[in-house]
């Protein structure tokens, strides 16, 4: 069972946590070896994108540099709000 973090974010978001986490529970998604239940990252790409090391530091480029054509083979935009 899988939960967005909006959903935890509303004023209600503690009751919408522990419905669903007994719901996981009832239908068996949480054993030995086995979580079946999770919060959805809001900002996921970020997390993602420091699971394979790419983070701002000594060296990093900027973004005029990462934007300037020939810099990068590929660039993905964040999606805007």
């Amino acid at each position: 069972m899988l939960v967005g973090s909006g959903a935890l974010a509303r004023h209600d978001g503690a009751a919408v946590l522990a419905l669903t986490a007994k719901i996981a529970a009832d239908f068996g998604a949480l054993k030995d070896g086995w979580n079946g239940f999770a919060v959805l990252q809001d900002t996921a790409s970020r997390a993602g994108a420091l699971d394979i090391g790419f983070a701002a530091g000594a060296g990093s480029l900027s973004l005029a540099q990462m934007t300037t054509f020939g810099t990068l083979d590929v660039l993905f935009p964040a999606r805007s709000r």
